[in-house]
């Protein structure tokens, strides 16, 4: 496992923790913790995809403005977090936050959702199938 792959799980845990708890995550440090996930791509050589991380930042923040359903956190994570893996890997692990998330209103209807807890349940599940794969 990668140093960006460990320091991208262990941020969303703690910041998902946070979301969990709060429904909010303090400023400062989620958004040192993402800039320093791109100084440490950066540091040893990991590939970085400006372009997928644009095309999601530009995504959602056109269905944040549609539907006021997505918060700042989130769409900060998953552009930022993008940038750092190929175009299929983000659409599946969104996806898999979206199922998760589905699952916990379906079941629980709260009156809002920590996406940001979510895409840590998705990060590790998707890190626990590549290592089951491989």
């Amino acid at each position: 496992m990668s140093l960006v792959t460990l320091a991208t799980g262990l941020g969303l845990l703690a910041f998902g923790r946070c979301d969990w708890r709060r429904r909010s995550v303090p400023a400062w440090p989620f958004d040192l913790w993402l800039l320093g996930l791109w100084g440490v791509a950066r540091a040893t050589g990991s590939p970085l995809h400006p372009a997928v991380g644009l095309g999601w930042l530009l995504g959602l923040l056109a269905l944040r403005q549609a539907t006021g359903g997505l918060g700042d956190a989130d769409v900060l994570a998953i552009a930022a977090i993008a940038t750092l893996r190929p175009l299929e890997w983000g659409l599946w692990w969104v996806l898999l936050a979206c199922a998760t998330a589905g699952l916990h209103h379906w079941l629980r209807r709260p009156a809002t959702l920590p996406l940001l807890s979510h895409l840590a349940v998705s990060f590790w599940l998707m890190l626990a199938l590549h290592l089951l794969l491989l």
